[in-house]
């Protein structure tokens, strides 16, 4: 599942058109982790009948992307594997695949 949704998150960021599509914008602006959160919430648990609370997620999608390093914002490669890390990590989630 793992590699699966790591490929998937991927072919988004590796497309600047497709990964601005899906998060707005391909890169991450200090002011504005929440919003990564948010997209990777709304996209991958928000429909879902037993998921985890958007708080709970934002909070933990935003400490991932701090200690990744972009905690005053990143873009580039830096963002993209942050990107790419952060969609694969809510992607292969228990959340994303119990359900």
């Amino acid at each position: 599942i793992q590699r699966l949704a790591k490929a998937y998150c991927g072919q988004i960021v590796s497309n600047n058109g497709r990964c601005d599509d899906f998060f707005g914008a391909c890169s991450i602006d200090g002011n504005a982790k929440n919003q990564v959160a948010d997209t990777l919430f709304d996209r991958f648990i928000g429909d879902l009948v037993n998921q985890p609370l958007r708080a709970d997620v934002t909070t933990e999608i935003v400490r991932v992307i701090d200690d990744l390093g972009c905690a005053n914002g990143c873009n580039g490669n830096e963002a993209e594997v942050v990107l790419q890390a952060t969609c694969t990590a809510v992607l292969a989630s228990a959340a994303v695949t119990v359900n």
